[in-house]
């Protein structure tokens, strides 16, 4: 684990885990986001049920970002944060001073285990953002993965998921796979409004390696909130939903 200050801003910290940039840190600025995935998923959950006090599993906290963001978007609401790396959450609370609380607990596990001990149906957003380097573990893509997912999102509930991918989008498409499947969407007018996928242009068309944000509910997703959110970006994004996703199904 290394950790930089950012020349650039004052307050920004940089940490790397395995040698690949894994997280940033703005102290001055909670609501500063600065890898653009991160800020894709950020303006996703602002459009879900934004008048609502919600439950959130984070899988992969990394430096809690994101957790830290949606608890001053969202202070009402409850986070749960799970992560294997222990001396990453230690880090956490001795050096950016995160703590547990009553609406934000730090737990030390793997993903798969510590799903398995949520009760069904008790999660309204679950974020899988764990990487082992610049991999997602294999145990994390598979179908028993999909099928605990499924288990402790609620009814309305939301999965999302951050995928490093490349050229035809492999590991996308295995998610997709097995998360529909566990969730019983199929790819038909009925479930267009229930699975969307946001990346870089450049990354769908295999140019080039990058981020995909996966997002699949059994309720219909705020699409028309999320393509607006994309549109207001820095940097290029496009939401693929409905017929056109079903090329990636």
């Amino acid at each position: 684990m290394r950790i930089t200050m950012d020349a650039d801003r004052s307050n920004g910290w940089m940490i790397e885990l395995d040698g690949v940039l894994a997280s940033y840190v703005a102290l001055d600025d909670p609501t500063h986001l600065e890898f653009e995935y991160t800020r894709w998923i950020a303006d996703m959950l602002d459009e879900v049920r934004p008048d609502e006090h919600l439950e959130f599993v984070h899988l992969g906290g990394a430096a809690c970002s994101l957790p830290v963001y949606l608890a001053t978007r969202r202070p009402g609401s409850r986070q749960l944060i799970i992560d294997f790396d222990a001396a990453l959450i230690d880090l956490m609370r001795t050096q950016f001073g995160i703590r547990s609380s009553r609406r934000f607990a730090l737990r030390t596990a793997d993903a798969l285990e510590g799903l398995r001990a949520l009760p069904t149906a008790s999660a309204d957003v679950i974020v899988r953002d764990a990487f082992n380097a610049d991999q997602t573990p294999q145990h994390l893509r598979g179908a028993e993965f999909a099928r605990e997912v499924a288990r402790v999102m609620r009814p309305s509930g939301i999965y999302l998921a951050n995928i490093g991918d490349g050229p035809g989008l492999p590991m996308t498409r295995e998610l997709l796979r097995h998360s529909r499947e566990a969730l019983a969407l199929r790819p038909t007018e009925r479930h267009n409004g229930h699975m969307a996928i946001i990346s870089d242009p450049s990354v769908m068309r295999g140019r080039r390696k990058g981020n995909v944000v996966a997002a699949l509910s059994r309720s219909p997703l705020p699409m028309h909130g999320w393509q607006q959110a994309v549109r207001r970006a820095n940097l290029p994004a496009r939401v693929t939903h409905g017929e056109r996703l079903w090329a990636y199904l």
